[in-house]
């Protein structure tokens, strides 16, 4: 066996599906994990002569040794020595790093920029505890490169997002501005100017500029046109053309504009909207089937229960034949086998249809979930509504929305849906209490 040197941690050489080299992903940034085997050495070992199989003597050649380690490694990085080889494997999360013929583990690096140019693609992963501070603030340029794609622990960004631009983390910090084509996907999200998507659970953003944003909780320091779906969504000053869409709270402290929509609906997300079409789908065979086999349990009742004196007649004369030793008449047999089977067909039956009724309960259930906190949500206006904003409640079961446009002057600071419990209808309810 001859020396071998294997470097495990390098994936610089990404193909794609057509197996060429994807150059913006070279591998600028090498995400490790704890415990990750980063660097082999194979041991070289002399083999034992043998013979062919016609018995002649087979000599062996001295293994080549060309490739032993002539690298130091830090106090991050532990070496295990063994019999076939050395292997060396990471103490901690983070990315590799080469300097001074010495390997290292780092958390946090600082860059320029990230460029098809510079860096490439960086996709250290979210679970290596890397940070990345990207320190590019020009006003007329991109800190982040069209195209690029990245994934870390944490980034912060000192200027703007270009064009196409990927981003996947637990926290993002942006002072400058995201692209419309750019896309963010983090927990946390802070952005200067977004006029990209952002997907994440906590969103605060100083100015919207025709974004998307979809979290749990956003909040807007001034919204001039984009979309904000969220459980609960906060507003310091709201211009004009801005689609807001949450399930809890839309709390709006100044209004300068108009043509804006608030909208509460319990169903939010994308998943949310699958699970609940899937439901709706699922219910109605639910009730397809209950209602068969409710057709065929009245069915069988109704044969047993029309039969009940013959069957009493035939227990009985069977049971005399039984009693007196006489062989029991075939055709009696039959037909008490037949009575019997019937008699478990049907509980077959309702054992069936109990299942399927439990079952259309927690489809329903679930739907119910999802709307049941509707009476508890609120529309907050601290201001005063200016020209055509609407206002709509959506429900799930009844399917129903419900629209409703603010007049100018009427001091209505929240609004909130109402059920009648005499008419069993919905309305929007509107109060001067928040």
């Amino acid at each position: 066996v001859d020396d071998k040197l294997i470097i495990h941690y390098d994936d610089s050489n990404i193909k794609d599906e057509q197996a060429r080299v994807d150059h913006s992903k070279r591998g600028f940034v090498q995400g490790v994990n704890k415990d990750q085997l980063l660097i082999e050495y194979v041991k070289a070992k002399k083999g034992k002569p043998g013979r062919s199989c016609r018995g002649e003597f087979l000599d062996v050649r001295e293994p080549v040794i060309g490739n032993a380690p002539a690298f130091n490694v830090s106090e991050k990085i532990d070496v295990i020595d063994t019999e076939d080889s050395i292997q060396y494997k990471a103490k901690e999360n983070g990315y590799i790093t080469f300097e001074n013929n010495t390997y290292d583990i780092k958390v946090e690096m600082e860059v320029t920029e990230i460029s098809f140019k510079t860096t490439g693609s960086i996709e250290a992963g979210m679970d290596t505890g890397v940070s990345l501070n990207v320190k590019e603030s020009d006003a007329f340029k991109d800190a982040i490169g069209a195209g690029m794609e990245i994934e870390v622990n944490e980034i912060n960004i000192d200027g703007n997002v270009g064009n196409n631009a990927k981003i996947k983390a637990r926290a993002v910090n942006i002072q400058g501005q995201t692209h419309q084509s750019s896309f963010i996907d983090a927990d946390d999200v802070k952005v200067n100017i977004h006029k990209g998507k952002i997907k994440g659970k906590r969103v605060e953003i100083s100015r919207l500029e025709q974004g998307v944003v979809e979290a749990d909780y956003v909040e807007v320091f001034q919204a001039t046109g984009g979309k904000i779906i969220a459980k609960e969504v906060v507003i310091d000053t709201l211009s004009s053309h801005v689609n807001i869409i949450a399930s809890s709270k839309i709390e709006i402290k100044h209004l300068k504009g108009s043509e804006n929509s608030f909208t509460i609906s319990p169903v939010l997300y994308d998943e949310e909207k699958e699970s609940l079409s899937g439901n709706k789908e699922e219910l109605v065979l639910q009730q397809r089937k209950i209602r068969e086999l409710k057709e065929e349990v009245t069915k069988k009742q109704t044969v047993l229960d029309d039969n009940e004196s013959a069957i009493i007649d035939l227990k009985k004369r069977l049971a005399h034949y039984k009693q007196s030793g006489a062989k029991l008449p075939t055709a009696f047999v039959v037909k008490f086998k037949e009575f019997q089977d019937l008699q478990k067909h049907l509980l077959s039956l309702k054992k069936e249809l109990k299942q399927n009724e439990d079952m259309m309960e927690l489809i329903m259930s679930k739907s119910n979930a999802l709307q049941e906190n509707i009476f508890d949500a609120k529309i907050i206006n601290h201001d005063e509504y200016k020209g055509h904003n609407e206002i709509r409640f959506k429900l799930i079961d009844p399917e129903l929305e419900l629209y409703y446009v603010p007049r100018g002057g009427v001091n209505e600071k929240c609004f909130m849906l109402k059920r009648n419990e005499e008419t069993d209808a919905y309305e929007i309810e509107g109060s001067d209490q928040i």
